[in-house]
């Protein structure tokens, strides 16, 4: 398995596809959907964020593929689905009148190591970006580590992936150093970040 690495809102690769996902509910109000903890339903955005489980892995793929230069295998995502040390959660879409069952926007994963997690992976669909699915990933993942008293997480991130440095830094993640030459067959370096307040 390639490296662990996160994605915000702007992907690493520049692939894209034609959406093959319905779009969310659209509503007239709008609240916070950074808020939204495991197993919560989000209304106003149309998804609710929940625990994956192995029927999840080839849509979960899908999205690695079109998400990072150095994408995971559907077997990779197999293993880690076996390891009682990874947790994975999805942003899946809310039933409605011509979406296909149990669609998912994105995804998520951490391993629980020794009372710490490390954050794996975070991808969202990218046709479906921007609409706060990626915090809610966030949110999901950071109530599941208080729920199993968690005391650190960590992560890294690409360096110049501003926006998904800031939305760590909004959920509490400081800079802890630098990873030299860990992504893009080792032209980009990474951002090691720390959440220590749960």
């Amino acid at each position: 398995m390639n490296g662990r690495r996160v994605l915000g809102n702007s992907g690493e690769s520049g692939q894209r596809t034609p959406a093959n996902h319905c779009e969310p509910a659209r509503a007239p109000a709008r609240r916070d959907a950074d808020a939204a903890p495991r197993g919560v339903t989000d209304h106003i955005h149309g998804y609710v964020y929940v625990a994956a489980h192995a029927g999840h892995i080839q849509q979960i793929y899908e999205i690695e593929r079109l998400s990072f230069s150095e994408p995971w295998s559907v077997e990779s995502f197999k293993k880690e689905f076996g390891d009682s040390l990874a947790r994975y959660f999805v942003a899946a879409q809310l039933p409605r009148s011509g979406c296909a069952p149990d669609m998912i926007a994105g995804y998520c994963g951490y391993w629980s190591v020794a009372g710490e997690a490390h954050i794996t992976n975070i991808a969202v669909h990218p046709d479906l970006r921007g609409r706060g699915i990626g915090a809610g990933l966030v949110s999901a993942m950071l109530e599941d580590m208080k729920i199993h008293n968690h005391t650190a997480a960590t992560l890294e991130v690409r360096v110049d992936n501003y926006t998904a440095i800031r939305l760590y830094e909004k959920y509490g993640f400081k800079p802890a150093g630098i990873r030299r030459k860990y992504y893009d067959h080792g032209k980009k370096d990474a951002l090691i970040m720390w959440k220590n307040n749960f």
